[in-house]
């Protein structure tokens, strides 16, 4: 069969043609895909894009409440004291027995445990954080009171400004005289942040020993 030029150009116009709308729609059909799939994964972040941008919304709301909870931790921290050593313990066992009237018989004083540790800024607005360790001691002491000087006892202890917990009490009563003998345990809480500078206990000046121990010496 015999085939014109003209006849064999448009063949090839109409092949071209006929190969373009077939790539075209191949491409076309890949992109509808992907448009798709892209779809679907954009509806599936739109949850996490409104939770997002409920999060910046309040951005300023949470400043506000990290500004507010470390006004709150300065102002907490006041109630601990940096360092307490056991000449501390001593000299709060001896207010207890000079203003309350109560005799002490024996006292005990455990060594510091550490409860937490954390940390903290000291001043709203302050960008240096400091740790802390929070540490409690226990003192324990046996004592001869009355009940009106107990009464003064319990209500220190629960008063006290630097944080103070009656861990255990043990009481007997005298029946002929109305005393009260037993044993107390109470704790503090300290934190420490490093940055504590000794300073000594102010213990007041008292008689030490006895000019004539045993009555060995005498005068003439």
């Amino acid at each position: 069969m015999k085939i014109s030029k003209r006849d064999l150009n448009t063949l090839l116009i109409l092949f071209g043609l006929a190969v373009f709308i077939m790539n075209y729609f191949l491409l076309y059909s890949g992109f509808i895909d992907d448009t798709a799939l892209v779809n679907e994964e954009i509806a599936a972040l739109k949850p996490r894009q409104a939770v997002l941008n409920n999060h910046v919304v309040n951005i300023p709301g949470y400043n506000a409440g990290m500004e507010s909870s470390a006004l709150i931790a300065a102002d907490n921290l006041k109630w601990f004291p940096k360092q307490i050593r056991t000449e501390d313990l001593i000299m709060y066992a001896v207010g207890i027995e000079r203003d309350l009237g109560v005799e002490i018989n024996s006292a005990q004083f455990s060594e510091p445990w550490e409860i937490t540790s954390f940390d903290a800024k000291t001043e709203v607005g302050q960008e240096t954080v400091s740790h802390y360790s929070a540490y409690g001691v226990t003192l324990t002491f046996s004592f001869h009171m009355d009940y009106e000087a107990m009464k003064k006892v319990l209500n220190r202890i629960t008063s006290d400004p630097e944080r103070t917990a009656l861990d255990n009490i043990s009481v007997s009563y005298d029946t002929s005289t109305g005393a009260l003998t037993g044993t107390l345990a109470l704790s503090k809480v300290y934190a420490d942040d490093g940055s504590y500078v000794y300073v000594a206990t102010d213990v007041p000046p008292g008689a030490v020993g006895i000019k004539n121990p045993f009555g060995a010496v005498s005068t003439q």
